[in-house]
Order: structure tokens, then sequence, then C-alpha cells
């Protein structure tokens, strides 16, 4: 029985794009939606830096002093450049010299193309879930 070169090429080829499918869908755990969120891990660089342009912005906003705590919760979104989506820990200054209050806020940066940050929003919110 003689096998055909042009079938065993066919058979390669298969078994090539086969295993290669599967090994982007075992590395890919969750799904990729163009233009969505993906989580990043919480000491990106990026990521504390847009954290800490956040706490500056807004403690500017506010005329009080806010301090970055820790960040919590990380996705990053390509838009134009870069939007950071955090769940922050920040600790807000009480008025005369009091104890400051930690809260947590749920904040998006925008960095632009020409690496330039600007504070979409601030809001207080449980990002348990």
């Amino acid at each position: 029985m003689k096998i055909s070169f042009r079938f065993v090429l066919v058979v390669i080829a298969l078994g090539v794009t086969i295993g290669s499918a599967i090994a982007v869908a075992q590395e890919a755990r969750k799904p990729i939606i163009l233009g969505g969120y993906r989580a990043v891990a919480t000491d990106d660089a990026e990521v504390q830096a847009a954290a800490e342009f956040a706490v500056n912005a807004e403690s500017e906003k506010q005329s009080t002093s806010i301090k970055l705590t820790s960040v919590n919760q990380a996705e990053r979104q390509s838009a134009a450049g870069s939007n950071f989506r955090l769940c922050i820990t920040v600790e807000v200054q009480g008025e005369d010299d009091e104890e400051g209050v930690s809260k947590t806020v749920k904040v998006v940066v925008h960095r632009d193309l020409k690496q330039e940050y600007s504070l979409t929003s601030w809001e207080e919110a449980d990002c348990g879930g």
C-alpha cells in the first residue's frame, strides 16, 4: 500500500493546526474581549504610577492630604493610550490634623499616547465584587 506525499503533508498540517489551537486555548484562560479591560498585576509599575497620579490629582481637587495605602485590583484597557481601572485604598487626612480615615475607592485613569495622565473618575466603592 502506497501513501501519497500529498496525504502525508495534509495530515502533518492538520496536526500542527490542531496542536496550535489547543495550545492557544489553554493559554487563554479568560476570553479576550477586544477593547475590554484585562486584569493586570497590582504591583505593575504602570499601575502604581496611575494610582499615584489619581491620588495626587484628587488630593489637589479636594484640597486635602490623601495618601495611597494599597492597590487592591487593577485592570487595563487599550484606548488611544491606556485606561487603568483601579480599586485602591487611601488614607484621607481629617480636618484639624485629626487621624486620617481609610477609604476604598474605584478610579479610572487615562494615559494618552503622549504619556500624560488624566483622572477620569473617582468614587468611593466596595470593590469586593
